[in-house]
């Protein structure tokens, strides 16, 4: 199984001459006084990151939330002194979650696609996007109790829809589209 690794860089800014910055134990080459700290791992391919509130009763504090493409899920992990827990899974049953926005008040959007269907711009895949509420505040949104619905649904899909979910500073919910191919030209790879 595939992993990814989520790391954090964290460095000292130093004036140094042109020092060429060696490769640090996770392969990446970074400038000189910064080093590459490993955070979390997760199965899977992640998509989309982002730091929330902890849903948990009585918990104050904010957790990583993660879309597991290959899972189908939202993926969640607690930080312990700088490191995270193993991940646990926050909510699950989607087709390619690609994107993730845990908002201020614990609900998480999850945007997602759905196979190939008719639909308003013919057959093909389209990209949804999910609300999902942790009522019980047990930390996760997979109980009965709890809510997941679609709140957009029939957006053009392609290769990079739908993941880069934002609140402004209207209230509003805003939702990349990308484009149907790496390189934006059609029938291009």
């Amino acid at each position: 199984m595939r992993r990814t690794t989520i790391a954090l860089l964290v460095g000292v800014v130093t004036l140094v001459g042109s020092v060429r910055s060696p490769a640090n134990e996770s392969g990446a080459l970074v400038p000189p006084g910064f080093v590459v700290t490993p955070y979390a791992e997760a199965g899977g391919a992640v998509t989309s990151l982002d730091v929330g509130p902890d849903t948990r009763a009585g918990s104050s504090g904010s957790r990583l939330y993660a879309t597991s493409f290959t899972g189908g899920e939202v993926l969640v992990f607690d930080d312990v002194g700088g490191a995270a827990t193993p991940p646990t899974t926050f909510a699950s049953g989607f087709q390619s979650p690609l994107g993730v926005l845990a908002a201020p008040d614990g609900t998480v959007y999850v945007s997602d696609a759905e196979p190939s269907r008719p639909g308003p711009f013919g057959e093909r895949p389209y990209g949804r996007v999910w609300r999902v509420r942790d009522v019980n505040q047990d930390g996760d949104a997979l109980d009965e109790e709890d809510t997941k619905h679609i709140v957009l649904k029939d957006l053009p899909n392609g290769r990079h829809n739908t993941n880069g979910l934002a609140l402004g500073p209207d209230g509003m919910l805003y939702v990349t589209n990308g484009n149907s191919t790496d390189d934006g030209i059609e029938g291009g790879e």
